[in-house]
């Protein structure tokens, strides 16, 4: 890998050169699941030692992303308020942008929506407007429109959520697009609009399922559960979360019935 041909370059130049490339060899890391357990403490020697503030806040960053993966929110968040620090020491209206975004993501995965929609809305507002394909714009209207939804600002949600869905099949980010149909499916089912929630969630669940995305097929299969029993129909809904115990809680054998009779769409959180 070009990355790991780097890293043995720069073991034999400047430390800060080889913190660089360690940061530059971490988001490969991350990308692909690779031992992040080993890379964790080299990460945060980066940030304590501070030799380089770009370096500081690459490393930063990525500790929170992988805190993320784990969800684990508040060190996540830790990471993500220092990376935010360090990108506004450097100016960097793209960096800033996405530490902004980072803490809007873990903010709604806390529930925190009010202080989660202010990072976003600054996010939102540092990004380039001209781009049609702008994979980090359309996430960042995700996160924002999901929001806006769960504090029922509707029209500006779904207006948002169907930019995000546009620039991500323009982009061919279609493993992405599970999410903002799950977002859409939960709004359609607030509004009590049965149909259009029931084909955001297949198609988020064909979606998840093409891009082996369990994480998303599980809140998928939840979601057209909820919404076939809010319609009256029982035996499809039925059939969904019996998809849901068997493939995800096999040890939970009182899942469906429960499901069935409790509306627990008010402790169901799509971004945790």
């Amino acid at each position: 890998m070009a990355f790991t041909q780097a890293m043995e370059l720069a073991r034999r130049l400047d430390e800060r050169i080889q913190d660089r490339a360690f940061c530059n060899l971490a988001s490969t890391e991350i990308e692909l699941e690779g031992d992040l357990d080993a890379t964790i403490p080299r990460l945060r020697a980066i940030v304590v030692k501070g030799l380089d503030l770009k370096s500081a806040r690459l490393a930063a960053y990525h500790l929170a992303r992988i805190y993320d993966l784990r969800e684990e929110f508040k060190k996540a968040l830790f990471y993500a308020r220092v990376a935010r620090e360090r990108s506004e020491r450097t100016g960097y209206e793209d960096w800033m942008a996405s530490s902004y975004n980072q803490i809007g993501s873990l903010l709604i995965a806390e529930s925190q929506f009010e202080d989660a929609r202010a990072e976003l809305e600054k996010a939102l507002e540092l990004m380039p407007h001209d781009d049609p394909r702008s994979m980090d714009r359309a996430l960042v209207k995700e996160n924002l429109g999901y929001c806006l939804l769960v504090q029922k600002e509707y029209w500006r949600g779904f207006r948002l959520l169907f930019e995000a869905l546009r620039s991500l099949r323009r982009a061919g980010a279609y493993g992405r697009m599970a999410r903002v149909h799950q977002s859409l499916c939960f709004g359609y089912l607030e509004l009590g609009r049965f149909r259009p929630a029931a084909r955001h969630g297949v198609r988020s669940l064909q979606l998840a399922e093409d891009f082996s995305d369990s994480r998303a097929a599980k809140i998928a299969l939840f979601l057209l559960g909820e919404v076939q029993n809010m319609a009256g129909n029982l035996e499809e809904a039925r059939a969904y979360f019996s998809r849901l115990q068997e493939q995800y809680f096999p040890e939970h054998q009182f899942l469906v019935d429960f499901l069935l009779a409790v509306d627990v769409r008010s402790l169901v959180n799509l971004k945790a």
